[in-house]
């Protein structure tokens, strides 16, 4: 029972490690997701989840599928754009200020922007979703909250959050048998018990009569 204990001991300090550090890539990394280029297409993978955010969007009226899918990667984060445009296309350059202004009016813009944060694997997302109906730009940020003007991630990933985890708390298990450790090593070396500390030395006993412990060489 007491093991067991300490198993769920370490995989929480594993799991408040891993949430410290995706909030640390998010508050100290750039909080806005990078232009995605300016050609239609899909580059990189259409993961469902990705799909299913623009889905719960989708039924106010947005189009079915973006047009545009752009997935960007960095240490400790990944940055997910989803864009669709509906609507005559706007061309500033062939078209007088009056025509434009028209034209823009009877355009909309739907995206979808995804941040995951963590590391190794990314472990916590939160979504910022934006709908554009010229003049008039409505904005809205799901699956986080906000501390001083930075919005942070809460919505877990599986299975990066249980990787993780996993991670941490391993070496932390190690760092916290250190000490024990090192104190068996330098008894050993002294001649004293591992365990109690008795001194072996100018005897010949192979345990220890204080604990019972085996003697061991140094």
């Amino acid at each position: 029972m007491k093991r067991l204990w300490v198993i769920l001991l370490f995989l929480l300090l594993g799991a408040i490690v891993n949430v410290a550090v995706a909030w640390g890539f998010q508050i100290w990394g750039d909080q806005n997701v990078p232009d995605p280029p300016n050609v239609p297409g899909h580059e990189g993978t259409i993961e469902a989840a990705y799909i299913s955010s623009w889905a719960r969007a989708s039924g106010s009226g947005w189009p079915e599928l973006p047009e545009i899918v752009w997935i960007k990667d960095s240490t400790g984060s990944r940055f997910i754009s989803l864009i669709a445009t509906t609507g005559p296309v706007a061309d500033s350059l062939e078209l007088s200020h009056a025509e434009w202004v028209v034209q823009r009016s009877k355009q909309s813009n739907y995206s979808v922007e995804v941040v995951q944060r963590g590391w190794p694997a990314r472990t916590l997302a939160m979504e910022r979703w934006f709908e554009f109906h010229f003049p008039t730009p409505f904005q809205w940020y799901c699956n986080g909250f906000s501390i001083a003007g930075r919005f942070i991630p809460i919505r877990p990933l599986w299975p990066g959050f249980v990787v993780n985890v996993i991670f941490y708390a391993i070496p932390l298990w190690l760092l916290s048998r250190l000490p024990m450790v090192l104190r068996r090593m330098l008894r050993r070396w002294r001649g004293l018990c591992e365990n109690c500390a008795y001194d072996f030395r100018g005897t010949d006993h192979d345990a220890c009569p204080e604990c019972g412990t085996e003697m061991t060489n140094p």
